[in-house]
């Protein structure tokens, strides 16, 4: 049967209105509120240099200027990240266990996206007692309650040694790998990871490798990766990496903030990772792990479909192309021609 791809689209992303609320109310305690657009975009450029002139240190959670920038950009920005990736995980029918262990929690963004209906328990491994703090009153203000805990790392360490059995559990990291050479050792022992980085070269590179040694640890792979074989974005390229992008609308609050920054966000980028013990549904799927790109004559597309390079391409004088975003799974088009690195889908003209 003849397939012919389709353009297709990804939902925007907002910010929920309670979560907004939330954040407005904690706010007032600085004395301070979501249209004082200067003072939070103050607080967030410091927040910023802080992270590019120090890399190294700790997350001065002590500073009230750093809880208003965690609260006001970082953590919106983040949980906006998390949901798209928590929605991957839902169209994949990713089971998320019924105990999650939030490595490196700051105020939780990467695990309250999943916590609306979650059923079981949560413990949130976070060494500063301010970021616990916070985050215990993100969750009172959003009537989120359940069975929560907060741990120094060491104390969490302490507890999972005493337990041998990980089945069952999901270990979160979101926006903490960054900080580490490679995933701890008792991350291996749990039954789901779920991995959401920075978008940057260097932290998607050393995602790839992590994706590698969980192939070798015995995981299996439900997202971003269609397949289970060697990402040939690590093994053919000292440059390429993998990661997403998403579109969102943002609070008149934040854009009026943005425009005491320098940075402004079109769109938010990511990369991620969703790794289980148990293996995914079989399926005959492809992932554009790029943007369309015009070339003389055509246009292109990198997908990932197995170990090699490719590119899907349609040919100019074929008509005129579908609109695929980058990150979406599409089923494999046909009747195809495949040329050197690229599969070219054969589309009848004005088609």
């Amino acid at each position: 049967m003849n397939s012919i791809l389709q353009s297709v689209s990804r939902p925007a992303y907002a910010l929920p209105e309670n979560l907004q609320a939330a954040i407005g109310k904690i706010l007032l305690k600085h004395n301070t509120h979501l249209q004082d657009s200067r003072r939070l975009a103050e607080a967030v450029l410091r927040m910023s240099d802080f992270y590019i002139d120090q890399p190294e240190k700790s997350t001065p959670w002590k500073e009230a200027w750093c809880q208003i920038a965690q609260l006001v950009y970082f953590l919106p920005l983040n949980f906006l990240r998390a949901r798209a990736v928590h929605d991957e995980a839902r169209k994949q029918n990713f089971i998320v266990a019924s105990e999650i262990f939030d490595f490196g929690s700051g105020l939780g963004a990467g695990s309250l996206p999943m916590l609306q209906n979650f059923k079981g328990s949560a413990h949130f491994t976070e060494n500063s007692t301010e970021a616990q703090s916070l985050h215990q009153q993100l969750l009172n203000e959003l009537n989120l309650s359940g069975r929560f805990d907060w741990n120094s790392e060491q104390k969490f360490l302490n507890q999972l040694g005493s337990s041998s059995a990980h089945a069952g559990r999901t270990a979160l990291f979101s926006y903490s790998l960054t900080e580490l050479d490679t995933l701890p050792k008792w991350a291996l022992e749990m039954e789901n990871l779920i991995l959401i980085e920075p978008s940057a070269r260097q932290d998607g590179r050393k995602l790839l490798q992590v994706r590698k040694n969980l192939l070798a640890e015995g995981f299996r792979l439900w997202a971003p990766c269609p397949h289970q074989q060697a990402c040939p974005l690590l093994e053919n390229s000292k440059t390429d990496w993998c990661h997403d992008r998403i579109h969102f609308s943002l609070p008149s609050w934040f854009l009026e903030m943005e425009k005491h920054l320098p940075m402004k966000n079109q769109t938010l980028t990511f990369s991620y990772l969703l790794a289980s013990r148990q293996a995914p549904p079989a399926e005959n799927r492809w992932r554009t792990v790029g943007d369309q790109q015009q070339e003389k004559g055509k246009t292109r597309q990198m997908i990932c479909r197995g170990p090699e390079r490719e590119f899907l391409a349609w040919l100019s004088r074929h008509g005129t192309p579908p609109e695929i975003p980058r990150g979406v799974l599409i089923e494999p088009p046909d009747p195809i021609e495949i040329k050197g690195s690229e599969i070219r889908e054969l589309r009848s003209t004005n088609s």
